[in-house]
């Protein structure tokens, strides 16, 4: 693609004598083709290094039948409510939980239709915080806590997996018009339009993301694998990622029901019932699930002790958090 300017007859006084020259410039010369070279050569070496992340999954259960019985239609589907509830969820579920800088923990979002992925890097043992961290799960659980009944209203529900692992950036984040417009300097009004346009999508947290793909398989298996609407579910291995991360401060128990304990000082912080637990081989990964009936935020954390229940019954009924 070219873009072509009109070349004024006219010629600047200060100019007259010189040649008036226009450099022309290819994606060869852009720095989006550095990148590029630069990746391609890293990931040719084995020069890239995996980052620990982990990552939550959230999709909207029955959201797919609902948009066949709108015959696939976006029009019929707004009528129907759906795009409603699409942003209704967005707005609760679209904005960090954790933000950080720098080698600090912090939370990139991801939206995919009627699914919501939020992924965070946990660069060294000192990215996250104890106290962070159980702030940062106590808010995914509340975000599910309040998302189950409305969507319910709407017949509707909805499933969360956490689950941990890695991600490694191989290429460049974006592709714009600087990597497939030729054109000459200054460029024209056109030309600046194209080279102003993102092309490509691809953010380095969600570039090769196992701890993403090992939530999203997990969730996908459905009902008939156990994994049911509007339940919350960890991933043994979001769990052994966060001990890297926060030393060893989650008590993980091998018993089929308990409890999952967070403790520092001697005392019980954060605490998490599960009344299922499920394995299951995914793509060759052994995963062990904790189905989560309800969880707690203890006085030593917060100075009063929270009770929030996580069973879809006790939820519809209306029933809010004990204090004591």
């Amino acid at each position: 693609m070219k873009s072509t300017t009109r070349r004024s007859h006219l010629t600047p006084a200060s100019n007259v004598g010189a040649s008036s020259t226009r450099q022309a410039r290819s994606p060869f010369d852009s720095t989006e083709f550095e990148q590029r070279l630069y990746w391609s050569e890293a990931a040719k070496g084995g020069k890239l290094w995996p980052v620990r992340v982990v990552c939550a999954w959230s999709d909207i259960w029955g959201f797919g039948l609902k948009l066949e019985e709108a015959g696939w239609d976006l029009g019929s589907a707004q009528t129907a409510g759906l795009v409603e509830t699409l942003d209704l969820v967005y707005e609760r579920a679209g904005r960090p939980l954790l933000v950080g800088t720098g080698a600090q923990a912090s939370e990139r979002i991801l939206v995919l239709n009627d699914g919501i992925a939020r992924t965070t890097d946990l660069k060294t043992t000192k990215s996250l915080n104890r106290r962070l961290m159980v702030y940062y799960l106590r808010d995914l659980l509340i975000q599910h806590f309040v998302l189950v009944p409305m969507l319910r209203t709407r017949g509707l529900g909805l499933r969360t997996v956490l689950a941990g692992g890695q991600r490694i950036q191989y290429s460049p984040e974006r592709v714009t018009g600087e990597s497939v417009l030729h054109h000459m300097e200054p460029p024209s009004e056109l030309g600046q339009r194209i080279l102003a346009q993102q092309f490509l999508y691809h953010p380095a947290s969600f570039q090769m993301n196992t701890a993403f793909s090992r939530a999203y398989l997990i969730e996908s298996k459905g009902s008939g694998c156990g994994i049911l609407r509007n339940r919350f579910y960890v991933d043994r291995s979001w769990l052994e990622t966060i001990n890297w991360a926060c030393g060893r401060c989650i008590r993980i128990p091998e018993a089929p029901t308990g409890n999952i304990t967070v403790s520092w000082g001697r005392k019980k912080q954060f605490e998490m019932v599960f009344d299922k637990v499920i394995t299951m081989d995914v793509r060759g990964m052994a995963c062990v699930i904790y189905q989560l009936a309800s969880f707690t935020v203890h006085a030593a954390f917060e100075g009063e002790t929270t009770h929030f229940p996580l069973d879809p019954a006790l939820i519809s009924d209306g029933r809010w958090p004990d204090h004591s």
